[in-house]
């Protein structure tokens, strides 16, 4: 696709094109499933062209070199556990996530779990909720 003009008074952040690498692997040996990823993105963002406004907007991709650790347990019983590390490796930070699921029936679902948040350097998606840790709980209904 070719860029097309941004009219004056319009406000933009800058894109540019990407290249996006990613890599994982996993296995299942009963009722545990593990699993690890890694991305890599590349992305050319244009020249400013002199703006005097510079916009604070997210991220286009929430991680540009991270990599993720999973695990997840589901036997025959009604309980579930899930664990998840996600590692920002561009801005030195991390979430470890773990969960429990109680299924009651075969519709409803509850789900309890935390989240810790650490980082070295305050910066990223990641990095920004550096000591936010937070306790999670939802219910599920499917019918």
């Amino acid at each position: 696709p070719t860029a097309q003009a941004i009219p004056s008074d319009w406000m933009q952040s800058p894109l540019g094109p990407s290249t996006i690498f990613s890599a994982g692997v996993g296995t299942r040996v009963g009722s545990l499933s593990v699993t690890t990823s890694g991305i890599y993105i590349s992305e050319e963002l244009p020249e400013s062209g002199g703006s005097e406004v510079r916009l604070s907007t997210p991220p286009r991709y929430p991680y540009r070199r991270a990599v993720e650790a999973r695990a997840l347990w589901e036997g025959e019983s009604r309980l579930g556990y899930a664990t998840k590390w996600v590692y920002d490796l561009e801005n030195d930070s991390s979430v470890l996530m773990a969960d429990m699921a109680v299924r009651i029936g075969s519709s409803v679902r509850m789900n309890l779990g935390a989240d810790w948040f650490s980082s070295e350097t305050r910066k990223g998606v990641l990095g920004q909720l550096s000591g936010n840790d937070r306790i999670r709980l939802g219910v599920a209904y499917a019918f």
